[in-house]
């Protein structure tokens, strides 16, 4: 008999534990749709939901330094690669 009430009240807390996760995954989910809605709302033209559509602009001063930046280490890299086969061809002469 105590076998039975305990598979019982284990088979019942599964349950009880599968539905809460249920419940907390089903909330995450409405409130990205409740994002989504207010998005439309207040969103003169009609695009599609995207929440980055406010990113940095290109004019800004750190975003013209992390272009200057990437510049710059890609000069560095094409340059040291010259460097590279340059010293590489003085070897095998």
């Amino acid at each position: 008999m105590k076998k039975g009430i305990f598979k019982l009240t284990l088979l019942l807390l599964l349950f009880a534990l599968a539905a809460d996760i249920t419940a907390q995954q089903n909330e995450m989910f409405k409130q990205k749709r409740e994002r989504k809605r207010v998005w439309r709302k207040w969103r003169s033209k009609r695009e599609a939901y995207n929440p980055y559509v406010d990113a940095k602009a290109k004019n800004k001063p750190s975003a013209r330094m992390a272009k200057g930046d990437r510049k710059e280490l890609k000069r560095q890299k094409r340059q040291a690669k010259r460097q590279l086969r340059r010293s590489k061809r003085k070897l095998n002469n």
